[in-house]
């Protein structure tokens, strides 16, 4: 114990000696705040804030005399230079003061106004001239920033202006040959190729952002890219005869954080749109999937009517031959010429068209057929542009263009090598699940590609094919469902395979499951290592139920041709199928 006081003993010295402790006394005069201010402006315009305000206290029984100064410099962030400044802030209270016993006093240091660019930098001294207690000092700058401005060196304009007048098609069915997915000419006038330029005072990037207000003409038009420089503008149709004006507007923007802005806009006319009054179309919408060697999807129709009160001669073209166009019973046959069918899209040397004469009023039908030389196409979307002119005036009455899904039949196939599935059901509430499995078992190859195709009864497809590859010892699981049912979608289940029609009503069909290899008879993989064997769908095991959603409820489906020609068990358990 004697040993730990001596210690401590030992320790206050050495903290005595080579430490010594000051104790503050207290200060006559006091200035507040005790930290050092700063204000900010950028050139021309007054800081913030405007000046600085200290108060000053006596804290002796006796009153006291005090005084004040200022001194500072000037950085001059052009020139580099930095020179003696004090003017840039003036003290109000004349320099010189007294304090009772126990009184306050505040000064006020106003900062100058339109000072030129730079860092100020000063200081003011608070002096007791009584007895020196407190003096004290405080540390004062101000930036001077330059003003970061956008000046617009040359638009917003837009060439042509009046912008020239464009064509719209009174269309009584907006869904004209929608049955292979078409899409309408949209009411447009003239395309207009804007320009604007501007500068930034400090250099930095600027960014664009137009927009177009035509508030007589019920649409704003479309710009190719709102957010380029000198982007293009198409106008709306304009149905009112005379020149319309449009409003089109840019902001530019710095793309420095919190700086400089400039919006800017001129006057666009838009001239009369000429209207193809005298003709009305209309047409029908159909199923687009079709198998290639046997498409069974009847003729489409359309029609046209004359609207106005003069015979009009029109001419209808499609540039494929997987198309051909038959007149209407209204209007008399004309022959289709062509050429031969190619392999790659079927494209005719010019065009393939039907013209026919349509009285006052007068409507006549047209039929589209799928010609047997759409079995020389390949499987994939093949697309066919339809022209209806008036050749008379040769106006463009409409157009529109569609395309059908072409698809293998798996029922081409060799029938010793399918899967089938006598029943499916799909529609708002029911849906098809099947489960594929790969038992891994010796003479099976690792990985088996499965093709999946859902027949309708009448033999239509109902939805493109799915294809997807089973590896050893793994499940995969496809789900079957309508357009109608909005919960079983790839969307709400992106891990699994999910086959959704393109029909809206109920439907049910066969499943037919084919190989992906076209030699799933024949050993694959390397001799003598593991997976070797053969990629044979029927060597998988199958199981499906249809399932009725709002139940968990439902009948097992039947598969018929895999390794156990596997069949529905009598009461199945749907735990974890919904």
């Amino acid at each position: 114990m004697k040993t730990r006081i001596f210690g401590l003993f030992f320790v206050l010295i050495f903290f005595a000696v080579f430490f010594p402790v000051s104790i503050a006394s207290a200060q006559d005069l006091t200035v507040t705040p005790s930290t050092d201010r700063g204000a900010a402006a950028f050139v021309g315009s007054t800081p913030i804030p405007s000046s600085f305000t200290y108060t000053l206290g006596n804290t002796s029984a006796s009153s006291l005399t005090y005084a004040f100064g200022f001194t500072g410099t000037f950085h001059n962030s052009v020139t580099g230079n930095t020179t003696p400044n004090s003017a840039w802030i003036t003290l109000l209270d004349n320099g010189t003061g007294t304090l009772g016993a126990g009184a306050n006093s505040t000064l006020d240091a106003n900062i100058g106004s339109g000072l030129a660019e730079g860092m100020y930098i000063g200081s003011i001294t608070f002096t007791n001239t009584t007895n020196g207690s407190g003096n004290t000092s405080r540390n004062v700058n101000l930036a001077v920033n330059p003003v970061d401005e956008i000046t617009v060196t040359s638009g917003p304009s837009g060439t042509p202006n009046p912008v020239g007048p464009g064509s719209v098609d009174l269309i009584a069915d907006p869904h004209a040959f929608d049955f292979i997915g078409a899409q309408h000419d949209s009411v447009s006038g003239g395309v207009v190729q804007l320009n604007v330029a501007a500068t930034d005072s400090l250099g930095h990037t600027l960014n664009y952002s137009w927009s177009a207000s035509c508030p007589t003409l019920g649409s704003s038009g479309l710009f190719n890219n709102p957010n380029t420089q000198n982007p293009t503008w198409t106008a709306p149709g304009n149905l009112l005869g005379g020149q319309q004006q449009c409003t089109i507007s840019v902001q530019i923007n710095d793309t420095f954080p919190g700086t400089a802005s400039k919006n800017v806009s001129y006057s666009q006319g838009v001239l009369g749109t000429i209207q193809n009054t005298q003709f009305t179309v209309s047409a029908i919408k159909e199923n687009p999937l079709c198998f290639r060697a046997n498409c069974n999807i009847p003729a489409f129709t359309f029609s046209v009517k004359n609207e106005s009160t003069a015979p009009k001669n029109i001419q209808i073209t499609v540039d494929k031959t997987w198309i051909s166009i038959d007149p209407g019973p209204t209007i008399s046959d004309l022959p289709i010429s062509g050429d031969s069918p190619t392999a790659s899209d079927l494209v005719a040397p010019g065009s393939t068209s039907v013209a026919t004469t349509l009285n006052a009023g007068q409507t006549a039908t047209f039929s589209a057929k799928i010609n047997t030389n759409i079995k020389n196409l390949w499987f994939a979307k093949h697309t066919a542009s339809f022209l209806i002119t008036d050749v008379g005036t040769g106006n463009i009455v409409t157009s529109f263009s569609g395309s059908i899904n072409l698809i293998e039949n798996p029922m081409d196939k060799s029938r010793s090598q399918m899967v089938i599935a006598p029943y499916w059901q799909a529609e708002a509430g029911i849906y098809s699940f099947v489960v594929a499995s790969h038992p891994s078992l010796k003479n099976m190859n690792s990985q088996i590609g499965v093709k999946m195709t859902a027949i309708l009864e009448d033999g239509a497809p109902f939805s493109l094919p799915v294809e997807f590859t089973i590896n050893s010892n793994e499940s995969k699981r496809v789900f079957i469902t309508s357009t109608t049912n909005t919960f079983m979608t790839a969307d709400n289940f992106p891990n699994e395979i999910v086959m959704q029609g393109l029909l809206t009503e109920s439907k049910n069909g066969q499943l037919v499951i084919s190989p992906s290899s076209d030699k799933p008879l024949s050993l694959a993989g390397i001799a003598n290592s593991l997976g070797r064997g053969f990629p044979d769908i029927r060597m998988l095991s199958f199981w499906g139920a249809a399932i009725v959603q709002n139940t968990s409820t439902g009948f097992t489906m039947e598969f018929i041709g895999d390794m156990q020609d596997s069949r529905a068990f009598s009461s199945p358990n749907f735990s974890g199928v919904n």
